[in-house]
């Protein structure tokens, strides 16, 4: 028991020592550690109470408020998408794809959603007529939006890898699929070099 006293003794003198010469764990330091958690946890709450707000305020949106936001009716492929072969070497290099998007009212819209183009060569034989398929998240097709006082469409150049026709003219297919109702919709064109 005398040897166990001794022991505690030392132990804790050490300790008061280390602490007051600027030892590992000083009352400072740990008094700012609590603060910075106490912080932290404050800011998380906070952000918590704001989610759960968000939340709240979603689930009590009606069906005629939902009915109000805009929402994609259609899509239709510009005239100007085209395959293109940039060297003349009679391989294609890349497609142009227009892609415009309609509301209910029949007005070219800016929409959140993804994007499936596929490039069909009906003329080769079945197992080889899919040139290529590309997928175009919701990210990337919002950096492709043109839009101004002439222009209200995504406008994108898609690389073909030098793809030689079995004929002049391709199909172009698109789906897409908006962000907000998870509804797709299908638009395919043929395309010819310009």
């Amino acid at each position: 028991m005398k040897y166990y006293l001794v022991s505690v003794l030392c132990l804790s003198f050490l300790c008061l020592t280390g602490c007051q010469e600027g030892g590992l764990f000083s009352a400072s330091d740990s008094a700012a550690e609590i603060a910075s958690l106490e912080a932290q946890i404050a800011q998380a709450e906070y952000t918590i109470d704001q989610q759960a707000d968000q939340i709240s305020n979603l689930q009590n949106i009606s069906k005629p408020v939902v009915e109000l936001l805009t929402k994609v009716n259609k899509i239709s492929l510009g005239r100007y998408s085209r395959i293109v072969d940039q060297d003349n070497d009679q391989l294609i290099d890349e497609v142009v794809v227009y892609l415009q998007v309609y509301d209910a009212s029949d007005d070219l819209v800016k929409a959140s959603g993804t994007l499936s183009v596929e490039l069909w060569d009906l003329n080769a034989p079945e197992h080889e007529n899919l040139v290529k398929r590309w997928t175009i998240s919701a990210q990337q097709l919002e950096k492709s939006w043109d839009g101004g006082l002439l222009a209200d469409h995504y406008h994108l150049v898609l690389p073909v890898d030098n793809y030689r026709t079995s004929g002049e003219q391709l199909n172009l297919k698109c789906r897409f699929i908006e962000t907000l109702t998870g509804k797709d919709w299908d638009v395919q064109k043929v395309v010819t070099q310009q």
